[in-house]
């Protein structure tokens, strides 16, 4: 199922082991070696209360409209204790508001919601949102993944002949992959495993 990340912040976590909520889904944690997903910062009495403060996405059970359906509270873990998680923090990646431009330098606006596969978390389009003279005609643009050559830590890099991307309405498309600089967009035809990302300084 594609859904806006936007539209999965502030769902519940819920229990099948307690049948209740357990807590709720907030910030989005991307690895940026392929656009994935790998877990949400969660939050809510028992969350704190168990010093536990991420969902990782490979224990969710399912994604369903109430939100995310997982096993039980030890599902969750300690953000701290999660290289991959870790890592991706001290970095500080995160795809929102980064800018967005061609390979010739044309400036298309910034990041500011993806949509995602809920059966892999896979980032599968950016939501850009224009400059305010081209916002006139344009406010937003949907941009594949496999239109990424480059991730930096300021710009998103595309293919110039996304120069005309289609509107937000359409968002259905498909998918490919990423870098930091994080420089790697993608280029290997097989996903980076998300535990054992590296970036150089």
């Amino acid at each position: 199922m594609l859904v806006l990340n936007s539209q999965i912040i502030g769902k519940l976590v819920q229990s099948i082991h307690t049948g209740s909520s357990i807590g709720q889904l907030k910030h989005a944690i991307v690895d940026y070696n392929n656009l994935k997903v790998i877990a949400y910062d969660v939050d809510g009495p028992l969350v704190k209360q168990e010093d536990l403060d991420i969902l990782m996405t490979n224990d969710i059970r399912e994604y369903a409209p109430v939100g995310a359906i997982v096993d039980s509270l030890d599902s969750l873990a300690t953000g701290n204790d999660v290289v991959a998680v870790k890592h991706i923090r001290d970095v500080q990646f995160d795809p929102l508001h980064l800018k967005v431009k061609t390979k010739k330098g044309k400036k298309l606006g910034q990041v500011v919601d993806f949509i995602l596969d809920t059966q892999d978390f896979l980032i599968q389009q950016l939501i850009v949102r224009r400059p305010p003279m081209q916002a006139l005609l344009d406010p937003e643009l949907t941009i594949s993944r496999d239109k990424i050559v480059e991730v930096t830590d300021y710009y998103i890099v595309i293919n110039d002949d996304t120069e005309k991307p289609k509107a937000r309405a359409e968002k259905k498309q498909e998918a490919p992959e990423f870098v930091p600089n994080y420089v790697n967009p993608f280029k290997k035809p097989e996903l980076a495993p998300e535990t054992e990302s590296v970036v150089k300084d």
